[in-house]
């Protein structure tokens, strides 16, 4: 498997910005490659079970995908693996890590697995394409949470956990709960 990583500080505190990224509506205005997504499934008391579609450019194509999350670790990290689409077929995963810095700041690390596809002409294709197209991706989502969070994107926890529960009546009661209806770009 592939894999690349990119980090970087961002002035805002480890809660929220653990917050903010996880929740699946604030993508697209962090990370310019998605530009729609939609809850198909709440997560469980525990973080896991959330599973989100996609709509977007990803390795030069216009694509959708779905994701579910695989790891949830509170004000810690959160990491999601493609389930369905191209990604999928590449078992493409997302995964952030977030550690306190100095006062106020936040050190966040963004790391892409992927597995290249083709068993011999793979690992031509990593070396000349997917290794840098994935760590321009890391790259531009670390980029996009730096931007949010000096434009004060980032919102306090209580502040985006009340709109959570507002979009998704149920959210936080417990069990993973499927989506009936068509929401994006919230």
């Amino acid at each position: 498997m592939g894999h690349v990583e990119a980090s970087g500080i961002v002035e805002a505190g480890r809660r929220e910005l653990f917050y903010y990224t996880d929740w699946c509506y604030n993508v697209p205005e962090w990370f310019e490659p998605v530009r729609k997504t939609q809850i198909l499934e709440l997560p469980d008391s525990a973080g896991m079970g959330k599973v989100t579609q996609y709509a977007g450019t990803l390795l030069g194509r216009d694509m959708e995908w779905e994701a579910r999350s695989v790891e949830w670790k509170e004000d810690e990290g959160w990491m999601m693996r493609a389930s369905r689409g191209i990604p999928a077929r590449m078992n493409m995963q997302l995964r952030f890590r977030f550690e306190d810095a100095e006062a106020g700041k936040t050190k966040v690390t963004c790391w892409v697995g992927y597995h290249a596809p083709y068993p011999f002409l793979g690992a031509v294709i990593d070396r000349i394409y997917l290794r840098k197209e994935a760590l321009r991706l890391a790259n531009l989502a670390i980029g996009g949470i730096k931007r949010m969070a000096e434009q004060h994107r980032v919102r306090p926890v209580e502040v985006a956990v009340e709109k959570r529960k507002a979009d998704h009546p149920g959210y936080g009661e417990g069990s993973a709960k499927t989506i009936a209806t068509s929401r994006a770009g919230e």
